[in-house]
């Protein structure tokens, strides 16, 4: 069975538009928020919410290479303070923000953001295993 909710193509454009708001995005899509949860559970393999917190530290750690001061990426993102944030990017990530920047630094050579990019999550996860901090967990949206 179709839904018109298959119609939409560029989620990530549009959860960035609503502030990573479940009740925002629902408003903007003309449903639900109950609904928009069962059609992400079964697109996407992922709660709504977890899709949702995989997408903003997924941006956090794309804003982190981009060399952004972490005290404005909170704001960005919408969050309601920077211990939220840090506390969020935690559970995700196994170190808080300023360990990632951190790690970042240690390697060597000036941080290209397409080449980290496309760095397998694994390689990652070796790396900064190597420098020294906890395995990086990344979870991309709709894998």
């Amino acid at each position: 069975m179709s839904s018109r909710l298959d119609r939409i193509r560029d989620w990530e454009k549009f959860t960035r538009q609503c502030g990573y708001r479940a009740r925002r995005l629902a408003e903007w899509a003309q449903s639900s928020e109950r609904q928009l949860r069962r059609y992400f559970r079964r697109r996407f393999k992922l709660g709504l919410k977890g899709w949702l917190q995989a997408l903003r530290m997924q941006e956090a750690e794309r804003l982190i290479r981009a060399g952004q001061p972490i005290k404005t990426i909170w704001q960005q993102l919408d969050y309601a303070s920077y211990s939220a944030f840090a506390h969020a990017f935690t559970r995700t990530h196994n170190g808080c923000p300023r360990q990632f920047q951190a790690w970042l630094l240690t390697l060597e050579g000036p941080v290209k953001l397409e080449e980290t990019l496309r760095m397998p999550v694994k390689l990652r996860m070796v790396s900064a295993k190597h420098a020294g901090l906890p395995r990086v967990r990344s979870v991309k949206p709709g894998k």
